[in-house]
């Protein structure tokens, strides 16, 4: 769905000629709650209206999407041509809508995104990187807080691109070195199978099935032995291993699930192209 979605809207450009209005500049400290224990939600609403709405904070997004029952509920107004395309599995509509006042702590965003049905009845809106990525902010899971605007470096950093939408990192694994996307709305760290060396072979894996963005997926539970990201290490780090055909290029070897590594704070810097965490 991601690559559908990347090539058939740039949501940053129509977000432009609408007036797309985000007051980065100013902090704002904002609670989260983690649902199904990794999916980072956080509580909006609507200015000048009482209407709230369950915001999904999600890093492996390229593109923000309103479900189709808040679209409903908030009178979202539809632009364009809807774009046909396949979502979380199912072929559907992709209506284009205009979100106005979506405020959460002091921030107050208008902003174009797609409208589509979700797979998760407790979120109305997936927040991705062409909302996120016009501030810095840090995800405190201690304090189950994130803070939007200028935050400070945190212990360990390491660089990451950002490339079609997604923010990418080297990981080794094992012996090997993989290039992985910095997901914070999936369960666990994921890699396809059909990229993985001989190191991860031999692994003890047992199957099970996955939901996700892309719908349901076969996949293997398993445990890598050794995980590096930067200077970072975590030893015998549960992780999927999805079956089937390789996935998006630029999902390249897989994900980095960010709640599977128990970081205590970690730190999104899109001035400085830097991700950094306390562990």
């Amino acid at each position: 769905m991601r690559q559908a979605l990347r090539s058939a809207f740039r949501v940053a450009l129509i977000a432009s000629a609408l007036g797309h209005s985000v007051n980065a500049e100013q902090a704002s400290t904002v609670p989260f709650e983690l649902y199904e224990g990794h999916m980072i939600v956080v509580k909006a609403s609507l200015v000048g209206t009482d209407i709230t709405l369950n915001v999904m904070i999600d890093t492996g997004a390229s593109q923000s999407i309103l479900s189709s029952k808040a679209a409903r509920k908030t009178n979202a107004r539809r632009f364009g041509i809807k774009a046909g395309g396949s979502a979380f599995g199912s072929p559907t509509k992709l209506d284009r809508v205009i979100v106005h006042g979506l405020r959460f702590g002091a921030r107050t965003i208008t902003m174009a995104c797609y409208s589509a049905e979700l797979p998760w009845k407790n979120v109305d809106l997936i927040l991705g990187l062409d909302v996120l990525a016009k501030s810095s902010f840090t995800i405190d899971y201690a304090k189950k807080e994130i803070e939007f605007g200028s935050t400070s470096r945190l212990t360990h950093t390491m660089r990451f691109n950002r490339e079609n939408g997604l923010l990418l990192v080297d990981v080794g694994i094992g012996s090997e070195m993989y290039q992985l996307s910095l997901d914070s709305g999936a369960p666990y760290t994921c890699l396809w199978q059909a990229n993985l060396g001989n190191s991860l072979g031999l692994l003890s894996t047992q199957p099970a099935t996955m939901k996700s963005m892309a719908g349901t997926s076969d996949v293997r539970t398993t445990v890598l032995p050794l995980f590096r990201l930067g200077a970072g290490e975590w030893k015998k780090l549960p992780a999927w291993i999805v079956i089937g055909p390789t996935k998006t290029g630029a999902e390249r070897d897989g994900v980095v699930g960010l709640g599977s590594l128990h970081f205590e704070r970690v730190r999104f810097d899109f001035e400085q192209g830097e991700l950094s965490w306390d562990h």
